[in-house]
C-alpha cells in the first residue's frame, strides 16, 4: 500500500452501514497493522506511533485466538512497546491457558526489566518453560538474553545448572 488514505476512508464509511461493528473494528485493526510498516519505512514516526496506539485500541474489540495474541505481542514488541506486548499476553498467562510460544515470548519480554522477575511470577513460569522445552529454556540465557544477574535467585540458578550446563 503506497497511499492508505482511500482505504481508511472506505472503512470509515462502513460505520454508517449495517455492517457488523466488530467486523469494521477488525478492518481498522488490520489496516493499522499494515500501515505501521509503511509509516516506519517512510520515516513518519508520529504516524507509526499513532497506528500502534490504534492497534492497541482495536485489538480489544475483536475476537482473537492465541495465535492472534502472539502476533500482536510480537508486533508491539517490534514497534518498541514491550509494555503493550506484556499487556496482551498477561491475561493468557494468568489463565494458565497458553502455548509454548506465548510462554517463551512472555518470559523473554519480562527479562528486559529485572523488576518484573518477582512481580510477574517468573520463577514458576521459568520452571514450567524448562518442563515444556528444555532446549528452548536453555537458549533463553546468554548475551543479550536473560541476565545472569537473575542468578541471585537460587532456584533459577539451580534450574539452569541442572538443565543447561549438562548439555
Amino acid at each position: 500500500v503506497s497511499n492508505p488514505d482511500p482505504i481508511i476512508k472506505n472503512i470509515k464509511t462502513l460505520f454508517n452501514t449495517k455492517v457488523d461493528k466488530k467486523m469494521v473494528n477488525q478492518l481498522y485493526l488490520n489496516y493499522y497493522l499494515l500501515v505501521t510498516d509503511l509509516y516506519k519505512k517512510n520515516q513518519k514516526y508520529k504516524y507509526r506511533d499513532d497506528a500502534v496506539g490504534l492497534v492497541k485500541k482495536y485489538y480489544k474489540t475483536v475476537e482473537a485466538t492465541q495465535k492472534d495474541y502472539l502476533i500482536l505481542a510480537n508486533y508491539f514488541n517490534t514497534n518498541g512497546r514491550t509494555d503493550y506486548a506484556l499487556e496482551v499476553l498477561q491475561p493468557l498467562i494468568e489463565s494458565g491457558e497458553y502455548s509454548e510460544d506465548i510462554l517463551f515470548l512472555y518470559l523473554t519480554l519480562n527479562m528486559n526489566d529485572f523488576s518484573n522477575y518477582e512481580k510477574n511470577s517468573i520463577p514458576s513460569l521459568m520452571k514450567k518453560a524448562n518442563e515444556m522445552n528444555k532446549d528452548r529454556f536453555c537458549k533463553l540465557f546468554g548475551v543479550d538474553k536473560v541476565k545472569f544477574s537473575l542468578f541471585k535467585n537460587e532456584e533459577l540458578k539451580k534450574m539452569y545448572c541442572e538443565s543447561c550446563l549438562s548439555q
